[in-house]
């Protein structure tokens, strides 16, 4: 799931040192939200919506 993201964000046009950490960041604030028992299939419903409300500035 972190690779997906990095390279999500490489294919977006970042570059690599900051697709690394922002998706390391989005990895960590997904695992937040959801909260204890998180496993990594839980992860794909929870980052459309944080990157949803980083978008929209909530």
């Amino acid at each position: 799931m972190l690779a997906g993201l990095c390279l999500g964000l490489l294919a977006g046009g970042m570059d690599a040192w900051h697709a690394a950490l922002a998706a390391a960041w989005l990895h960590a604030q997904a695992a937040v939200r959801f909260g204890p028992g998180l496993v990594a299939e839980d992860l794909p419903e929870q980052v459309p919506a944080l990157m949803a409300d980083l978008l929209s500035g909530a």
